[in-house]
């Protein structure tokens, strides 16, 4: 479909295919182009601003993947484009470039306060930010690159003031960010109102709410939202089994590990090997045996109570 030479000229390439180019063409020739990324970023804003074309949400999904980290100057200059193409007084801001290029920059920008900008400059061009506009720049913030909590948490704030409301994609992406900064507590409400007002809860927002409180030492109330997830039809992940089970042998309770480890066992998941030795060495001491016997209790008969 397209002659990958990272010297011809984009419009060039493109007129090799169906035009003007379809989404599905268009994520073909960006899955083509993983050694190019600067060729596939131009690729996407040179077809965006083609007359008529149709806007799919994949395209902006495909370019995240296919750039390298640390960011290489080609993506700086893109950055660079896109800002000043964004925050020109007089530019038209098309509703189809819009969510794209907000993705793009949201996941390659350097500064939150820069994303910021562009994404409050909207309202002055005349658009309406919508709930997934929101998220993409909530789900910046919350980053391990950015890590501003606070920040996700007043958009998340203004969308339940001023609209737009937010959906569960919302309080998902706030809840992972509370738990990765410590904020249990509050990340237990945001979970709590979500499932009063009838949002979905999926594995994902169960896994962080369990991390975070885990982290904060409440096990009890992990074991809760564990049963919870069973409760409700949610089947807990492996890497959710296994973060319970560690910090249930750190603790010492080794009736509830065995507990775990048999509902692990019963949905055919395994144990890593980290995960293992510590069960088998935690039990081998607390009970004063082998660590062979220790095994053999685990993993060959079923649990007895007081284990």
């Amino acid at each position: 479909m397209l002659q990958q030479n990272s010297n011809q000229p984009v419009g060039a390439a493109l007129s090799q295919i169906s035009f003007p180019p379809v989404p599905e063409h268009l994520i073909s020739l960006i899955d083509n182009l993983q050694k190019y990324p600067q060729l596939a970023l131009q690729a996407l804003i040179w077809s965006l601003r083609q007359p008529n074309f149709q806007y799919s949400p994949l395209l902006g999904s495909r370019i995240a993947p296919i750039l390298p980290a640390p960011k290489p100057p080609s993506v700086d200059r893109f950055l660079a484009d896109t800002y000043a193409f964004w925050m020109q007084p007089d530019a038209p801001l098309p509703a189809a470039i819009v969510e794209p290029l907000l993705s793009l920059y949201c996941y390659a920008a350097f500064a939150f306060d820069e994303i910021l900008e562009i994404f409050h400059s909207m309202r002055e061009k005349g658009l309406t930010p919508t709930v997934n506009h929101f998220n993409q720049v909530m789900q910046a913030a919350v980053s391990k690159q950015h890590n501003q909590t606070d920040k996700a948490q007043l958009l998340f704030k203004h969308m339940v003031k001023n609209g737009p409301p937010p959906n569960a994609t919302s309080y998902n992406i706030l809840i992972y960010g509370l738990g990765e900064a410590g904020d249990s507590a509050e990340a237990l409400r945001l979970f709590e109102e979500m499932v009063a007002n009838d949002f979905s809860v999926n594995e994902a927002t169960y896994s962080s709410l369990i991390s975070s409180i885990i982290r904060t030492g409440e096990l009890e109330k992990a074991l809760w939202l564990m049963q919870q997830m069973r409760y409700n039809g949610v089947k807990p992940s492996q890497v959710t089994y296994i973060l319970v089970l560690q910090e249930l042998c750190r603790k010492g309770k080794h009736q509830y590990a065995a507990s775990v480890l048999n509902d692990m066992q019963a949905e055919d998941m395994s144990v890593d090997a980290d995960t293992h030795q510590m069960l088998i060495t935690s039990l081998s001491k607390a009970l004063g045996v082998e660590e062979s016997e220790a095994f053999r209790m685990l993993f060959t008969q079923k649990q007895q109570p007081g284990i």
